[in-house]
């Protein structure tokens, strides 16, 4: 059993908050969130299942739209609780996959593409600094949640966000 007052669990709300509700900021809804946990499970401990988009090939916009959402969470925990773990690695890998992907579909193969990389990062992080700022009490309402319950289903979630930007 896990320590509901643990660091690491505090950190890993924050974490999943700070992505479910940039997705729902972004995407202007909440309605492809399956479920947000803190439950651990072999490879993460916790995440935000999705509900699959549609077979279109993405555009550069739904890209970086992924991109911000994948930052998001590693911002909010290092914002709101002013640390960060190494769980948040995966995070950080998986914002860098999809900032090399972003950059190949905008600049195209080229030669400078790991400062283009870098760059497109740090503007990712730069507006997922603002978009928290923004979201905090959202952000904080569903990280307490999950400290609460664990999971959140998308009807929990719609529920904690039904005014955010509102």
């Amino acid at each position: 059993m896990t320590d509901s007052n643990s660091p690491h669990r505090l950190l890993t709300a924050m974490q999943q908050a700070g992505y479910a509700v940039t997705h729902s900021v972004l995407e202007g809804n909440s309605d492809r969130v399956v479920t947000v946990t803190i439950v651990p499970s072999q490879r993460a401990l916790g995440f935000i299942q999705l509900r699959p988009k549609d077979d279109q090939q993405p555009t550069a916009a739904d890209i970086r739209r992924e991109g911000l959402i994948a930052t998001a969470g590693l911002v909010a925990m290092r914002k709101l609780t002013g640390s960060a773990t190494t769980s948040c690695s995966a995070g950080l890998i998986r914002a860098h996959t999809i900032a090399e992907r972003y950059v190949y579909v905008t600049d195209g193969p080229g030669a400078d593409r790991a400062a283009r990389i870098t760059e497109v990062m740090a503007d990712w992080d730069r507006e997922c600094s603002a978009l928290v700022d923004a979201n905090e009490a959202a952000i904080r309402k569903v990280s307490a949640a999950l400290l609460e319950r664990n999971t959140l289903s998308a009807d929990d979630l719609n529920a904690l966000l039904a005014n955010v930007g509102k």
